[in-house]
């Protein structure tokens, strides 16, 4: 998702509007995050990725300009990125099911501390000291988050490691592939990964009853729904104002976590979070400042 940075002062009411609909775009994904956590807890991974993104892929699919994919930019990109959110989703959604919610949604939140390494190592963008800095310091907080002394070695917390990583490695191959439709990217990273639980459900399906079947189908609606709230946002409000309540995805998961599954964030994740959330504010920020250029806004 990717607004331009440079355009007329926003009215007030705009403003607020794109602030709204960033904060309800960040909250829905927490909630759909903890309603996916709820179908993992009872149906196999595949089964749910199944259902959610061939729900995702049919919505998008009324919205997608099919003749642009006769001329999308640097295909070979195009499908390392859709190879990416193969890969990289059904990471995050074990990890959901295995750790706190608010510990992987804390993971994923450094993703835009690693497109900036992976910017100036991978695309050769100028990265200065400061942002450097701001890399080192952000990592600290994931290694402090990830509770090193007992749960680095975990098999989920490795996951939702990797899987981050693979996220920031999405977003970077994003920030490629610029003039590809939004409907475009949105349709092939869903439909990387529905291609991923074709192969797998199979295996390992159980049967639903129709309620449960709407709720997996809700699931694939919320992400929609999510895309559609951040990109209205960034078209209605400066990136400058609204990016940073991205990180209210923080505060839903610990909110949902607590209320649906009595998940209490440990200190340790609380001050990794913290650590976090200034690191990427400040990369914002700075970015902003020496290199003006359209961010990438992506929810897990």
């Amino acid at each position: 998702m990717m607004s331009k940075l440079t355009r007329a002062p926003a009215a007030p009411q705009a403003v607020i509007a794109g602030i709204a609909f960033m904060l309800f775009g960040c909250f829905l994904s927490a909630g759909t995050s903890a309603l996916a956590k709820a179908m993992l807890l009872a149906f196999p991974l595949a089964q749910v990725l199944l259902i959610r993104n061939a729900t995702a892929v049919a919505g998008c699919s009324i919205v997608t300009p099919f003749k642009a994919f006769r001329s999308l930019p640097r295909p070979r990109i195009q499908i390392l990125r859709v190879l990416l959110s193969g890969a990289e989703a059904p990471m995050y959604f074990f990890a959901i099911s295995k750790l706190p919610l608010v510990d992987v949604l804390t993971y994923y939140m450094a993703g835009p501390i690693y497109v900036t390494a992976m910017s100036a190592t991978l695309l050769r963008e100028p990265v200065g000291w400061r942002r450097w800095s701001a890399v080192v310091i952000g990592f600290i907080g994931v290694v402090i988050a990830l509770r090193p002394s007992s749960a680095l070695l975990s098999l989920p917390s490795l996951v939702a490691l990797v899987g981050s990583l693979f996220y920031a490695g999405m977003l970077t191959t994003t920030r490629m592939v610029r003039g590809t439709p939004n409907s475009i990217l949105v349709l092939t990273q869903i439909s990387a990964v529905l291609v991923v639980a074709i192969v797998a459900a199979p295996f390992v399906w159980t049967t639903l009853t129709p309620g449960q079947f709407i709720l997996m189908g809700c699931l694939g609606i919320g992400t929609l729904i999510t895309t559609a709230c951040i990109n209205r946002s960034l078209t209605l409000a400066p990136a400058s104002i609204v990016v940073p309540y991205q990180y209210a995805l923080i505060v839903g998961g610990a909110l949902f976590g607590y209320l649906f599954f009595g998940e209490k964030p440990e200190p340790t994740t609380l001050i990794g979070a913290a650590i976090i959330i200034g690191a990427g504010l400040y990369i914002f920020m700075r970015e902003l400042k020496v290199a003006p250029k359209p961010p990438v806004v992506e929810t897990p």
